[in-house]
């Protein structure tokens, strides 16, 4: 890559595309071929996302994106808080993020912010446009027996 950030190895300007993800990120993903899973992942979120109707309730959320989507075990996910607008979950079922990032030895916290929680939001988006999904860093594994995740309905503009 230049200075630029033209990447002529895959032809476009590299930093626009990932200016988020930090540097250590990239050169992982480069690495590891981490960004050919991720595309594959995106494409299976996408298949999976398209197959449920929408959502009506935020129950039906529970059920499409952790029960369905992720087949996290019904025993290894409590519900903390369910409303009409908003879900609260602690899950602590095997998690390959969390194993990838204790192989390489980097913090679960960083690992999820570059990895998991983007794709979580892309695959909300697809359900619906105004849910979010949100994740406790203060309630994270390792650090804690689970790991704490928020999907509410974003409030509709003023116009």
């Amino acid at each position: 890559m230049t200075q630029s950030g033209y990447n002529p190895e895959i032809g476009r300007n590299s930093i626009s595309l990932f200016h988020k993800i930090p540097r250590w990120a990239y050169v992982l993903a480069k690495r590891s071929g981490l960004f050919r899973v991720v595309g594959f992942f995106m494409s299976f979120t996408w298949l999976r996302a398209h197959k449920p109707p929408p959502p009506r309730t935020m129950a039906d959320v529970l059920r499409i994106f952790y029960l369905e989507f992720l087949r996290v075990p019904v025993q290894n996910c409590e519900v903390v808080k369910l409303t009409s607008t908003e879900l609260v979950t602690r899950c602590n079922s095997d998690c390959p993020i969390l194993d990838f990032a204790r192989q390489i030895n980097i913090d679960t916290r960083d690992m999820c912010r570059v990895i998991s929680e983007p794709m979580s939001n892309w695959f909300m988006r697809l359900l619906n446009k105004q849910l979010k999904f949100t994740r406790n860093y203060q309630f994270i594994r390792p650090y804690s027996p689970a790991c704490e995740e928020t999907i509410s309905i974003k409030a509709n503009p003023k116009r």
